[in-house]
């Protein structure tokens, strides 16, 4: 039904083996394990720079490029809030933390 259809549509969009997941995915985790998740959307400043706004959702519609319209794919999902999730912190540690050549 539509959670296989949306994530199929979510995988479709990732890209770079990012991993993300939706804001109905994520509330669904105890708040305790929650607050361990390092998870976030980057948005674009007044300048044209990037910055990761931790702990935030995005829809995939403003995650496109202003010029370029949400591809046909993404036409169903284009309003479902969504995060890109970095790492999961334990003991101090930030486990599944990858580099990011381009953020």
């Amino acid at each position: 039904g539509d959670t296989v259809n949306q994530a199929s549509r979510l995988s479709d969009y990732v890209r770079k083996g990012s991993i993300w997941a939706t804001k109905s995915m994520i509330n669904q985790i105890p708040t305790a394990e929650r607050t361990a998740i390092h998870y976030g959307v980057y948005r674009e400043g007044g300048h044209g720079e990037r910055r990761l706004v931790s702990q935030s959702y995005s829809c995939i519609r403003n995650l496109c490029k202003a010029e370029q319209p949400p591809h046909y794919k993404f036409r169903e999902i284009e309003m479902l809030p969504i995060t890109e999730i970095f790492g999961v912190w334990h003991n101090d540690s930030l486990y599944a933390e990858k580099e990011r050549s381009d953020g």
